[in-house]
């Protein structure tokens, strides 16, 4: 059911425009297994999973755009990866943090998430 919604979701935002073949990736079909891994997650656990995870998607997308979306991505994973230190930081000095990494982590994973998932208007 899950699956259905956020297929449903994402049909809706592209709203019909038309996308060329290579970026097609709103039914699945066309999406290597990373990026199908990374659409269905809900959320993440902190900064490592995220780079595993980003790693993976890139996996056999062409250079044109795997630079796009490294550029769209660079801010949030670099955010993930400052919050994980801090905290780490946190935990290490005093023992414990008033923050959750995987909070935080979700906070960006959302936007790291919708430049693989949702291609629309500025990667045509």
């Amino acid at each position: 059911m899950k699956k259905f919604i956020k297929k449903r979701l994402r049909e809706q935002m592209i709203d019909g425009r038309e996308i060329p073949d290579h970026l097609n990736m709103i039914d699945g079909q066309n999406m290597n297994q990373g990026t199908q891994e990374m659409c269905n997650l809900m959320s993440v656990k902190d900064y490592s999973e995220v780079l595993y995870l980003v790693k993976k998607a890139l996996i056999g997308i062409k250079p044109e755009l795997r630079h796009k979306l490294i550029e769209k991505i660079k801010y949030p994973l670099n955010s993930i990866k400052q919050q994980q230190i801090e905290i780490d930081r946190e935990i290490k000095n005093d023992g414990m943090s008033g923050d959750s990494m995987p909070d935080e982590a979700n906070t960006y994973w959302v936007m790291i998430q919708s430049a693989f998932c949702e291609l629309g208007p500025d990667f045509q």
